[in-house]
């Protein structure tokens, strides 16, 4: 079974398994690397290898802006939440003295100098 999925994938793919393969920086000047069987002929034609990058660029985009929005939406949420703090420093009487004596407690761990 394993076998049969092999083959089907290597003819589909048009890409050979090589048994420990190791990746490499391709060395300037270097054409051997874009040929499959080292015959010379071109492991993906032209308009395959096109279509590769478009996909390759679209799902880049696709994140980028995923990622776009999930910081717009975290970036309103500590908006939120800093107005939030604010209100309550406010309405407490020494506010700002308080939250600077909590935030030195909570950085040394509890422990006086």
């Amino acid at each position: 079974m394993l076998a049969l999925r092999t083959r089907q994938l290597t003819d589909a793919a048009g890409y050979r398994w090589q048994p420990e393969y190791r990746l490499h920086a391709a060395v300037a000047g270097d054409e051997s690397r874009h040929f499959a069987d080292g015959e010379g002929k071109p492991a993906l034609s032209r308009d395959a290898e096109l279509e590769r990058l478009r996909m390759t660029v679209s799902s880049l985009e696709h994140r980028q802006a995923a990622h776009y929005a999930e910081r717009k939406r975290l970036q309103a949420q500590l908006d939120a939440l800093r107005s939030k703090v604010n209100r309550i420093k406010a309405a407490v009487p020494f506010g700002n003295r308080l939250s600077q004596l909590v935030s030195a407690y909570i950085l040394t761990g509890g422990k006086s100098k």
